[in-house]
């Protein structure tokens, strides 16, 4: 049985993993010191015929990057919400990284 999560390159809560997802735009996780690396293809043709179009790799080595990754994701919504506009693009950014963390939530089964 392959219990393997949509996005993930192993099976669920195996780590290292690799995640290709979306680029989240407005939830864009940004800061220093994270334990995850983000490798932003949205630019990269290629890559993009080649993942379906998915435009963000996060490589993940342990459970606390998971989180930590996770924690990120959650305050860039909290920022994205806070600095909303009307006419700003952010409802749909929001909503795919409400998605992604979902997928994530799946992943680790907590």
């Amino acid at each position: 049985m392959n219990n393997k999560t949509n996005g993930f390159s192993t099976n669920n809560g195996v780590y290292p993993t690799v995640l290709i997802t979306d680029d989240l735009c407005d939830c864009q996780p940004s800061g220093e010191n994270r334990s995850y690396t983000y490798i932003d293809h949205s630019d990269d043709e290629d890559w993009l015929d080649e993942h379906d179009d998915n435009g963000a790799e996060y490589q993940i080595p342990d459970r606390a990057a998971f989180y930590q990754l996770m924690d990120d994701i959650c305050m860039a919504i909290h920022n994205a919400i806070d600095g909303y506009e009307p006419g700003d693009d952010t409802t749909c950014d929001v909503q795919n990284a409400i998605y992604l963390l979902n997928d994530m939530r799946s992943f680790d089964l907590l």
